[in-house]
C-alpha cells in the first residue's frame, strides 16, 4: 500500500490513507487474533469494520471514481 499512496495525486491521499488503514486494521485484525477462535476472529473484524464504517465507504467511492478516470483509454476532461 505504501506504493499506492505514492503514487496517488496529493487530491486523492486522504482517500487512499484511508483505504490502506483499513486494510491494515484488518490485517493485524487477523494477526493478532486467535487462529481457532473463529468468534474471536470474526470479533476482531466486525470492529475494524465498524471503526471505519462513517469513512471507508465514501474513500472507496471517491478513490474508484479517480482510479476510472485516471485509468481509461478515453480521452480524459
Amino acid at each position: 500500500m505504501t506504493k499506492v499512496l505514492e503514487e496517488t495525486p496529493n487530491k486523492n491521499q486522504k482517500d487512499a490513507a484511508i483505504i490502506s488503514a483499513f486494510i491494515n486494521s484488518l490485517a493485524d485484525a487477523v494477526s493478532n487474533s486467535d487462529f481457532d477462535s473463529p468468534l474471536e476472529r470474526a470479533a476482531a473484524l466486525s470492529a475494524v469494520q465498524q471503526a471505519f464504517a462513517a469513512s471507508l465507504y465514501p474513500a472507496v467511492d471517491k478513490f474508484n471514481a479517480f482510479t476510472a478516470r485516471a485509468c481509461s483509454p478515453g480521452p480524459r476532461a
